[in-house]
This record gives C-alpha cells, sequence and structure tokens, in this order.
C-alpha cells in the first residue's frame, strides 16, 4: 500500500448506547479513529421518492490495516466544509493483501438521518 494514495483524512464511528443522567437510554456515535484514506468512486443512483428527489453513492476507502472495525459502523469524511457520513456495508480484510489494507465498502444516502 502506497502513503501518497492515502489523501483523504477520515473518522470511523460506532454507534453506543448509554443512560443519560435521568437514567433514560440514549445513542450516540463515538470515533473509533480517524486514518488516512484513498477513496474509489464505485457507483451512484438518483430515485425520485415522495415528491423528493433521493441519491445514493457507493465508495470503496482503502485504509491501514485495523481489526476493530466492522460492519454497522459509519465513515465521517469532511468535504466541502460540510460533513458527509457513510454507512460501512462490507469489510474486506484480505482485498489488500494480508493484514496489509482494508477496503471498506461503504454507501452515502443523501438526506438520510443518521
Amino acid at each position: 500500500m502506497r502513503a501518497g494514495n492515502l489523501k483523504y483524512r477520515i473518522s470511523i464511528e460506532r454507534r453506543e448506547s448509554f443512560k443519560n443522567d435521568l437514567g433514560e437510554e440514549e445513542t450516540s456515535w463515538w470515533t473509533v479513529c480517524t486514518v488516512w484514506a484513498e477513496i474509489k468512486p464505485q457507483s451512484g443512483t438518483e430515485r425520485f421518492l415522495a415528491q423528493q428527489v433521493s441519491g445514493s453513492q457507493t465508495k470503496i476507502f482503502v485504509i491501514r490495516y485495523r481489526n476493530d472495525i466492522s460492519v454497522g459502523h459509519r465513515i465521517r469524511l469532511q468535504m466541502d466544509d460540510r460533513d458527509q457520513y457513510f454507512n460501512i456495508t462490507e469489510v474486506d480484510r484480505e482485498g489488500e493483501g494480508y493484514r496489509t489494507g482494508l477496503r471498506l465498502t461503504a454507501t452515502y444516502i443523501e438526506g438520510e438521518v443518521y
């Protein structure tokens, strides 16, 4: 894996539940790690749902190997002074070589509340 290809700084987050001061169950996103990544666009679609245009993008994020990332986590990418969130749908631990890198397939759905 060439370090020069890892141009983007991303944060990987996981959802955790906790009890607030009133004893109520709440969920929030917590940062697992912040790493450098290469981003490879894969596909994009656009649909018309409920009188609104809704788009989705699938990208592959290539990062150095870690064993604490799994499906269900999300990626936070800051582009153009705003955060974009991608749901991780696949973690390929062998795609870049054994314990060399990870290929994270993630989907961004425009307008979806996270």
